[in-house]
């Protein structure tokens, strides 16, 4: 009898309803984790296509800007030719004109000596007879010469101005781009952008998917979880009605590990190794709920502001380590300043991005890199650029060299709202200054600009990047860091509520 009442428990249409939904449910959770999965792996594919697109369209705005100054020099070549001309067939006029000259001359020369042969008596006629006859026929003949010199010139002339019509008319069909902004009609180009567009469109159309598809596999996982829930407290039950002897009262489930809403990490640089003291976010922060955690950029210990390693390994490593702790529900917010800063564009663009983790908000405030310059984090230097120098124009042509051959540093897809505040008026930066002296390819001297503090970053994310001016401060890094702490609460409100 008790082992037909069993049977009968285990086997009621209730659980067996039961049993059967959590199998749809398993089915349903598989086959969307299958479509998260294709559409997680077409969001990589599309963020490469479109990072090579913006090294084709970067590209290609070179080699027009390129064509421009071609036919910008070929333009003031053309100008020149025209000048110079206009000024041979002036020199050919004027060469005809000195010619007509003595030829009129001659011919007056000729005219005075007929006019005073005719005003003598016929005696004195026949005595100069012969003067006179000689002295024509040398004028006839210096106006033959004169005017067989003269039919060349002409010529001349007429090739000349010929030549003159041909530049001119050459000269008129030429146009120059003068803007940067044309060059997005240049077909080449336009078709680029077309294409970058499009594809762009459709990573916010797949991001879109894919929060979508994520919060229903959220929703479906916990019926599922409720579901074996309440299978399970149905099994107990029905093996409590079997046995007479009442069983001690075990817990159903082990209660979930608290966790935090955000997580914002503060990371200090090399100059200042507590940039808490300045902001003064901590208690703040954790009003909201939030986890506020110190680092510095060569480790998660404060203690080694000045001490080893000398790079941000390890910060990197302890950084990955604290990720995989962290919820994928709550929002992860990193905020660094100066080699901080660096360390914390790594972290987010590196281990975040290959751990396939969303970075709420990046806040970088003068962010630096390996030997404390700007150009080892703005690009991506293999090897690390030279530091630049106010007297050894050598070491500013190596720097200049590193950050032509180096390629710009992108802020990748994962980070959703990019916030950048740079300075170039004072220390923090060993390559703050604006501009520096080198030497070009032909050996002279030239005055050119060291690295920008912008990044390259994705069309889908939110940037905010801006320079800002303490002139002739030395200790510009510094009160860059106490401005923006004045307004850092109102950026990160909205990110942690």
């Amino acid at each position: 009898m008790v082992t037909i009442t069993i049977a009968f428990l285990l086997n009621s249409p209730v659980a067996f309803a039961s049993e059967s939904k959590l199998v749809s449910l398993t089915n349903k959770i598989n086959t969307l984790s299958n479509t998260l999965q294709d559409e997680r792996t077409e969001i990589t594919s599309l963020e490469r296509s479109i990072w090579s697109l913006d090294a084709n369209i970067l590209e290609t705005r070179k080699e027009l800007r390129k064509e421009r100054d071609n036919r910008r020099a070929d333009l003031h070549e053309a100008k020149r030719d025209l000048k110079r001309q206009t000024f041979e067939i002036e020199r050919l006029q004027k060469a005809v004109e000195l010619v007509d000259q003595e030829i009129e001359l001659t011919q007056r020369d000729s005219q005075r000596s007929q006019e005073y042969f005719n005003s003598l008596n016929a005696l004195k006629r026949q005595l100069e007879s012969d003067s006179y006859n000689k002295k024509i026929a040398s004028n006839d003949a210096k106006i033959t010469q004169l005017e067989r010199e003269r039919k060349p010139l002409i010529e001349k002339v007429k090739i000349a101005q010929q030549k003159f019509e041909l530049l001119r008319a050459n000269l008129s069909e030429q146009r120059i781009i003068e803007s940067d902004s044309e060059f997005d009609n240049n077909p080449r180009l336009k078709a680029l952008l077309n294409k970058r567009e499009q594809q762009a469109s459709n990573l916010i159309r797949l991001r879109k998917a894919v929060t979508q598809s994520q919060a229903q596999l959220e929703a479906l996982s916990e019926e599922k979880k409720s579901l074996a829930k309440t299978i399970a407290q149905q099994k107990r039950s029905e093996k409590m009605t079997r046995v007479s002897a009442k069983a001690p009262e075990t817990p159903s489930e082990t209660a979930p590990e608290n966790s935090n809403s955000a997580y914002v990490f503060a990371i200090s640089g090399e100059y200042v190794s507590d940039i808490e003291k300045t902001l003064n976010l901590k208690n703040w922060v954790e009003s909201y709920g939030a986890k506020y955690i110190e680092a510095n950029w060569n480790g998660m210990d404060l203690s080694q502001a000045n001490g080893e390693p000398n790079n941000t390994a390890l910060f990197q490593a302890q950084f990955a380590k604290q990720l995989a702790a962290i919820p994928k529900t709550s929002k992860i917010i990193l905020i660094g300043h100066g080699r901080g800063g660096g360390a914390a564009i790594e972290a987010a663009t590196h281990t975040a991005f290959k751990l396939n983790r969303t970075i709420e908000f990046l806040a970088v405030l003068d962010p630096i890199g390996e030997n404390n310059l700007r150009a080892n984090i703005v690009y991506d230097t293999k090897l690390g650029c030279s530091k630049p120098s106010l007297k050894d124009q050598v070491t500013n042509v190596e720097y200049l060299a590193c950050i032509r051959d180096s390629k710009p540093r992108e802020i990748t897809a994962n980070v959703k709202h990019f916030y950048n505040r740079w300075q170039k008026d004072g220390k923090g930066p060993a390559d703050y200054l604006r501009r520096i002296k080198a030497i070009d390819n032909a050996g002279q001297d030239i005055d050119v600009p060291t690295a920008t503090g912008r990044f390259v970053t994705n069309t889908a994310m939110i940037s905010d990047q801006r320079r800002v001016f303490f002139e002739g401060d030395e200790n510009a890094h510094r009160l860059l860091l106490s401005e923006e702490a004045k307004l850092l609460p109102k950026l990160l409100v909205k990110h942690l509520r």
